[in-house]
């Protein structure tokens, strides 16, 4: 996703403070290839990553030239069995459904990529062989590494996303992850097993997360291309949605969420559910939890200085956060849009 917080300056005072020494951030990135997504880097010391990745060449080679010593590449595909009663549905609905929602074939990109003249860059990593035969459900995963607790899961598997996430069911209620950012199709049919985001919306809504953050990725026509967003056959800065990175959280904030998720969150959850909202720019949301959760968060650190180090600039002056919701208080047109005057 490309609207992150890489400055959190809250979260670098709670590593400062090392906040984060006793229980760690643990993250799984399933779909790992070309590292980790170093958002997450921030937590320092206080991160615990695991990449799952099928392709076996390119684990070893993260594997020998990462440097942080609590980041692991591990080579499978994340999936379900074989027998398990949604592969066995879907292989029933594709064979009876057809690819009408899916334009691949006949975008620019796509079509770019047979053109021989063309000396770009592709999407995917060139790294094809020497995949693993092994497959394995990230709630197997979890429990193979001993993991007591798992804060945020990431999946980008470049077609079965809907299948790695709905892998993680097991380990749902026992641990209590925070938050999924999931590479989520508008393409798909209407069937359950579809990889789409409308069945993906309805899983995590069912498990208690609210989506948060929606990065949309559109693709031209081969018939009128658009100018490709990055320098590689992918995205345009014009053309139909055809994916999202999908952001979901949990609303610990809520005076209903202890109902909802089964459990109240500890300490070190609530500061690490902030951090996470505060890395992809969602300073509200981490002002919010912190409030409704004063005492909590009073334990590490006082609260307004938490607050403080979330606060924007107002109008280009740096202000304190009850400066700030003073003003808003008092003055809501001050957050109105600042335009030029008319010539």
């Amino acid at each position: 996703m490309e609207n992150l917080n890489y400055n959190a300056k809250m979260l670098q005072r709670l590593v400062g403070l090392s906040a984060f020494d006793d229980e760690p951030f643990v993250f799984l990135d399933v779909g790992c290839s070309g590292g980790i997504v170093d958002i997450f880097r921030n937590f320092g010391t206080g991160l615990v990553a695991h990449g799952i990745d099928p392709q076996q060449s390119e684990v070893e080679r993260l594997n020998q030239c990462e440097e942080h010593p609590n980041v692991r590449y591990h080579a499978y595909f994340a999936g379900l069995p074989d027998d398990h009663r949604f592969i066995q549905l879907k292989k029933q609905h594709e064979a009876e459904s057809s690819d009408y929602t899916n334009p691949w074939n006949r975008l620019s990109c796509a079509y770019a990529s047979t053109l021989e003249s063309v000396k770009a860059a592709r999407q995917s990593n060139p790294i094809f062989e020497n995949l693993t035969s092994e497959k394995i459900s990230v709630s197997e995963f979890v429990r193979r590494q001993g993991l007591d607790y798992v804060d945020f899961i990431k999946t980008d598997t470049d077609g079965s996303d809907f299948e790695a996430v709905l892998s993680c069911e097991d380990i749902i209620q026992s641990h209590q992850p925070l938050g999924f950012q999931i590479e989520a199709p508008f393409t798909g049919t209407s069937l359950e097993t579809a990889n789409s985001f409308h069945n993906i919306d309805r899983l995590m809504r069912r498990w208690g997360y609210l989506l948060y953050g929606m990065e949309i990725c559109h693709y031209s026509r081969r018939h009128l291309p658009a100018q490709f967003k990055y320098d590689i056959l992918a995205q345009t800065v014009s053309g139909q949605p055809i994916w999202a990175d999908v952001l979901y959280m949990r609303d610990a904030a809520h005076p209903d969420f202890r109902r909802i998720a089964g459990h109240t969150p500890t300490t070190a959850k609530l500061l690490k559910l902030a951090a996470t909202f505060e890395l992809f720019n969602l300073a509200d949301c981490a002002a919010e939890l912190i409030i409704e959760h004063k005492e909590a968060f009073r334990q590490q650190v006082d609260p307004t200085v938490l607050l403080n180090d979330l606060t924007p600039t107002l109008n280009g002056t740096g202000v304190s956060y009850q400066e700030y919701v003073d003003t808003f208080e008092t003055e809501p047109a001050a957050f109105f849009p600042k335009r030029e005057n008319a010539a």
